[in-house]
């Protein structure tokens, strides 16, 4: 899923029924989606390991996400530019 919505600035549809409990790479997935402001927190996103610049700048994205990111190594300016973020009680790290 790397980059799929990469620079989509107008794109801004639900995408919480997609299924992803195989993805392992989401860097860059919504990177500059101006306008994306959807509840992910459905997302099965136990293979996900790289989720690298995945907020990037989707200046709209303000969603608190209840994700289990155990598998998650990589979140380098995850929601840098974006007022998203993870509760903190669901982390489970």
């Amino acid at each position: 899923m790397t980059g799929t919505f990469d620079h989509a600035f107008k794109f801004n549809r639900p995408l919480h029924l997609w299924n992803t409990a195989n993805v392992e790479n989401a860097a860059e997935l919504f990177n500059n989606a101006k306008l994306f402001n959807f509840d992910l927190s459905s997302w099965v996103i136990r293979s996900i390991v790289d989720m690298t610049f995945m907020f990037t700048d989707a200046a709209s994205f303000s969603m608190v996400l209840c994700w289990n990111m155990t598998s998650v190594a990589h979140t380098t300016s995850m929601f840098a530019g974006s007022a998203g973020s993870v509760r903190s009680d669901c982390l489970k790290w």
